[in-house]
């Protein structure tokens, strides 16, 4: 399966009007995996319009872009109801608990997501609240990952409840995060009920 790579880098010194052109003009863009990395702060807006385009998309990366919560709504909204979606990887961007709401809508709008990962995003239990509301009406994630945020025992919790009546779900990764040995516990509880579900903590 394909991988098209877009590198937007400062390396290059592109202006924004050569990046527009650039990214426009881009002949792959069609390709179902999609890795775009490096963006700068304002890119986001005409990329989001361009994904919305995108009929086919399957996959995109885009981990370590800088994207904030800014960017997050506009991927949310450029990408709901991508039925072609299977997985997102949006590590270390900075999106936050709101960013977190935004992108939350994904797990109920797009009907084949499978992986999800925000990793290192500044995620506290309120936005792991807004993530396991939204899992009650997902049913197709296999992987979840919130390694390196700021859950919480209470967070977990919300999690937990949510991902015990998932059928689907198969990794949670949630190391890194604000977890006592109550909130251990009960996901070593959540294991017992669910043995098919792996959590790396």
């Amino acid at each position: 399966m394909s991988n098209t790579v877009l590198s937007l880098t400062k390396k290059y010194k592109r202006t924004l009007l050569k990046l527009k052109n650039s990214f426009y003009s881009f002949d792959d863009l069609n390709e179902p995996n999609l890795t775009i990395n490096c963006i700068y702060k304002n890119d986001i807006i005409f990329i989001a319009k361009k994904l919305k385009e995108h009929s086919t998309i399957e996959s995109l990366n885009m981990e370590l872009s800088s994207i904030g919560v800014n960017g997050a709504k506009e991927l949310a909204k450029a990408l709901q109801h991508k039925q072609s979606l299977k997985s997102l990887h949006l590590n270390f961007n900075n999106i936050q608990n709101k960013g977190t709401g935004f992108l939350a809508y994904l797990l109920a709008t797009c009907n084949h997501i499978r992986v999800f990962e925000v990793a290192g995003n500044n995620i506290s239990d309120d936005g792991a609240i807004q993530l396991a509301n939204k899992l009650y009406i997902n049913s197709t994630l296999n992987i979840l990952n919130l390694n390196d945020n700021q859950i919480t025992d209470y967070g977990v919790t919300a999690l937990a409840d949510a991902l015990k009546r998932h059928p689907a779900i198969k990794e949670l990764h949630i190391g890194g995060n604000k977890l006592t040995q109550h909130g251990q516990g009960i996901l070593n509880q959540l294991i017992e009920k669910k043995p098919s579900l792996q959590i790396f903590y």
